[in-house]
């Protein structure tokens, strides 16, 4: 399989050459530049000869050309039991209320209104039938036992019973196939959101937007982050970061209080601060993060100190999560990806860090207990493309932090690239230096992306690391979402299935696209896989969150794209998607809102349970790939996507 998915990537390569170069436009240009000038850069100096040498083919392969340039592939790859489809009631959904012919059920009627370019709410019923099940609405592909129920019959049972943030006794099953939908959306250029949390009823969002006028580095739009409170869908109050800063993450403490993380630009140096607010939104204080003083000495083997500049790229408007935050009580848990400590003027400044932190809150500010470095210095530099919609690059490069809510471990993930795989064999040996060569990837993948994990206990004992690997018949499959319940790993992502000859699935189209489809996977924490699940709602899907309860897994994305062979430009816009799965995996269902006439997307990025409801965020009204081609700087605008789920 390894082979093979090196051959493919060189393949790609190649077609580069003869199909993206002589359509490279001028902003897709200027993005690739700089990313294969950083990946370059990143390279150790052994390799420098062979980046030298694929400066060409990497510059080529960084825009995508146009679908038409590249031949269909293989076509007609059949699916089976989609689920149906709930109407918005959108005015950009032509459908909207009407029977489903992808579903196959009938949609209840929605709202009047709930128009993108208005910015109304509207609800909607639910589909009379279809969405339900578990093989044949869903695709399930599972290991580790027989069939477990006739409605579904994925993996062998699973005994673990309470799980985390929701109390009482919900059908969420039946809210995600059955329940009233209310969405709300707002006229573009507007706040949408990419992390959500819940304290009770309240949602706290953090949100970014994206106006046409001059941006830094001459691009010609600017990106503004902020942190929103929500009750009841009333925005409460709101913190907007400071023009070019980036909001990463928020935090609810047990008092009300709440965290976020704030990346500012173009601070050289500890450019990461922690922002605490009370429930009314009154700053309470302000923490600067420095290089840690309590890691132990063996983690740093070899390496110069201090190592972390604590300071990230410059983020666009679906980027910059470099910080990601857990509560621990009145406290907090920390991991944060940042550029080494070393002069702008010396090539490995551009190098990366991983670090976990451990802090207390002794008012005004947070007080380190305890530090540990995750990863030493490596590279991440994806390929780009002119605009990643979905934040497919976003995964090969930050971090994830999942805490188990039973066992109090921490988990810290990030894409296994063989930088990262050396990082770690020089100084903790965790992995050898075959793994390097034969399981990780290189650092410009973002198709096939295996997760490294490292464990954690509450105090800071670091516990090992694992690899979870892309299934064997996946030659594309990305985590976009880590999860930690009762000792064992929840992922959900996207996948792309192999056909016995060696090609990527399909789904009946004339220009035979790839069939992407959302999935959650659960392993142990040594890295066994326990059940995987597919959800193919028949053309392309992902899942971008989810959230463990004792009323099984939520899960959000998108669904209903289209991605050509040969490239990642996507061409049809997408619908927002919820998903749910038992925790023994045997009962699945899935709900599709039709918001889009295929020329937008209409995508969630996060999700929380609130009390009985389910309540979902993202962006509508959001270009696609190649939107803003030709100059129409205008396109690269999005708004606001606010859902719920209330019980049937």
């Amino acid at each position: 399989m390894q082979l093979r998915h090196g051959y493919r990537v060189g393949a790609r390569a190649l077609l580069g050459v003869s199909a993206s170069l002589p359509g490279v436009r001028g902003p897709c240009g200027r993005e690739a530049a700089r990313h294969v000038q950083g990946m370059l850069t990143r390279t150790h100096f052994p390799r420098a000869a062979l980046a030298l040498f694929a400066l060409p083919l990497l510059f080529a392969g960084a825009c995508d050309s146009d679908p038409d340039a590249i031949p269909p592939g293989t076509a007609g790859h059949a699916t089976s039991g989609q689920a149906g489809r709930g109407s918005a009631g959108g005015a950009a959904a032509p459908n909207a209320g009407a029977s489903d012919g992808v579903g196959g059920g009938s949609a209840a009627r929605g709202g009047t209104s709930g128009a993108h370019r208005g910015g109304t709410s509207s609800s909607s019923g639910a589909p009379t039938k279809g969405g339900s099940g578990g093989d044949d609405a869903a695709g399930s592909h599972s290991v580790g036992g027989a069939a477990g129920s006739a409605t579904g019959g994925a993996s062998g049972s699973e005994s673990s019973g309470g799980a985390a943030g929701v109390g009482g006794s919900l059908d969420l099953e039946a809210t995600v196939h059955s329940g009233p939908a209310t969405t709300a959306t707002a006229p573009r250029p507007g706040y949408g959101a990419l992390v959500v949390q819940a304290d009770g009823n309240r949602i706290y969002a953090v949100e970014s937007r994206r106006d046409i006028e001059p941006g830094p580095f001459g691009i010609p739009w600017r990106s503004t982050f902020r942190v929103a409170a929500y009750d009841d869908g009333v925005e409460a109050w709101a913190y907007a970061a400071a023009t070019d800063d980036v909001v990463s993450d928020v935090a609810v403490h047990p008092s009300g209080d709440v965290t976020i993380a704030v990346l500012h630009f173009p601070v050289g140096s500890f450019a990461y601060d922690l922002l605490r607010f009370d429930h009314e939104g009154t700053l309470l204080g302000t923490t600067t993060l420095s290089e840690p003083q309590t890691t132990p000495d063996a983690d740093f083997g070899e390496l110069e100190r201090p190592l972390f500049a604590m300071k990230s790229e410059h983020s666009d408007a679906t980027e910059g999560d470099w910080v990601k935050l857990v509560p621990d009580g009145e406290g907090l848990f920390a991991a944060f990806l940042s550029h080494v400590d070393r002069p702008d003027t010396d090539p490995l400044s551009v190098r990366l860090a991983i670090g976990l932190e451990a802090f207390d809150w002794e008012a005004p500010s947070f007080e380190e207990r305890w530090a540990r470095v995750v990863e030493g210095p490596h590279g991440a530099s994806p390929a780009a493309w002119t605009y990643d919609e979905l934040r497919w690059r976003d995964q090969a490069v930050r971090p994830y932090l999942a805490a188990d809510d039973v066992t109090g471990e921490l988990f810290v993930g990030r894409a296994f690239n063989n930088t990262r795989c050396e990082a770690n064999v020089a100084v903790f040996a965790e992995w050898s230096a075959e793994d390097c060569v034969l399981r990780a990837v290189g650092a410009v993948e973002n198709e096939r992306l295996p997760l490294a994990v490292t464990r954690f206990s509450d105090t800071g004992e670091r516990l090992g690391s694992i690899v979870l690997m892309p299934d064997d018949d996946a030659p594309e499959q990305v985590a976009f979402a880590l999860a930690a319940h009762d000792g064992r790993l929840y992922t959900a992502g996207s996948v792309v299935r192999e056909n016995p000859d060696g090609s990527k699935h399909t789904y009946p189209d004339a220009d035979g696209y790839v069939d992407y489809d959302g999935y959650i996977a659960v392993y142990e924490t040594s890295g066994e896989l326990v059940r995987h699940h597919d959800f193919n709602l028949g053309r392309g899907d992902v899942l971008a969150a989810l959230r463990i309860t004792r009323d099984g897994i939520v899960a959000v994305g998108s669904a209903g794209w289209d991605r050509w062979q040969g490239g990642m430009s996507i061409s049809r816009g997408a619908d927002p998607l919820l998903a749910w799965l038992s925790l023994d995996g045997t009962r699945a269902t899935t709900r599709v809102l039709e918001m889009t006439d295929g020329s937008r997307h209409f995508n969630l990025h996060d999700v929380v349970v609130a009390g009985e409801k389910i309540v979902a965020h993202g962006f509508s009204d959001a270009p696609m790939t190649h939107s803003a081609d030709g100059g129409n700087d205008a396109a690269r605008t999005f708004g606001p996507l606010r859902l719920e789920l209330a019980p049937p």
